[in-house]
């Protein structure tokens, strides 16, 4: 959730000469995808995640090379449709949650579910302004 993040204020810097930034290039690419074969754009639709900070028409970047672990944000396809939530556990069920709702499931249920699969964990959130 963004009120558990912790802001830091920083200094702005202006560079004032273009030879300046040529040795600093930011290259989008080398910071968002690690796993250029298995990372996938989405775009998000709906206002069900803004709670946890994802608008409408935000680009979610997938890996879908990165381990699947407790505490990740995982895109889900249930049902042919594409879900975005939080993969948990609590006792001994895993939970997919999306923080607004709780959907219980059990480990080896996840497993039986033929319209259930975790596609991949989500690295990054890319809002335009």
């Amino acid at each position: 959730m963004l009120n558990d993040y912790k802001i830091t204020e920083i200094e702005p810097q202006i560079r004032t000469s273009s030879t300046d930034w040529s040795n600093h290039a930011l290259n989008l690419n080398e910071l968002l995808i690690k796993n250029p074969e298995a990372t996938f754009f989405l775009r998000f639709q709906g206002n069900s995640m803004q709670n946890i900070g994802i608008f409408e028409d935000d680009i979610i970047v997938v890996d879908r090379s990165k381990p699947i672990e407790y505490g990740n944000l995982v895109i889900v396809v249930f049902n042919g449709t594409f879900k975005i939530r939080y993969f948990t556990k609590q006792g001994e069920h895993s939970l997919l949650n999306s923080k607004t709702s709780y959907h219980p499931l059990l480990e080896t249920e996840i497993n039986d579910f033929n319209d259930l699969q975790i596609w991949g964990t989500v690295s990054s959130i890319i809002r335009k302004l």
